[in-house]
């Protein structure tokens, strides 16, 4: 199974409205993929972000159609100051299937990234 990108992530700022009296920010990174070949399962991936020198961030990613469209990455905004790195990544059962390099970059108040060699 191959997890392949096809297009741009969308980068976004948003808020956890969880927490109503101060919500923290986040920064949430959309990556378009597509499966190859189209599993008869839907996989379940283990998303991880690394944040230059800090420690890396897992979440996993139940099986669902979203997984055939695209990964979510939810980075508090404090772990993305301008200039700083962040490595994304998708793997199933230990196999990296995806992985990108990222140094952040702000323009006002919106978070981009630009991809890495």
């Amino acid at each position: 199974m191959r997890l392949i990108q096809t297009g741009f992530p969308a980068v976004m700022l948003s808020t956890d409205i969880s927490i109503p009296e101060e919500p923290p920010e986040f920064v949430a990174v959309d990556v378009p993929v597509r499966i190859e070949p189209p599993p008869k399962h839907l996989p379940q991936l283990n998303l991880a972000c690394s944040l230059g020198s800090e420690d890396t961030v897992h979440r996993v990613l139940e099986g669902s159609k979203r997984v055939y469209k695209y990964l979510r990455f939810s980075i508090p905004r404090e772990h993305c100051p301008e200039g700083g790195y962040l490595t994304l990544s998708a793997d199933m059962d230990g196999t990296v299937l995806w992985q990108k390099c990222y140094r952040v970059r702000w323009k006002q108040s919106m978070p981009f990234l630009d991809e890495l060699s």
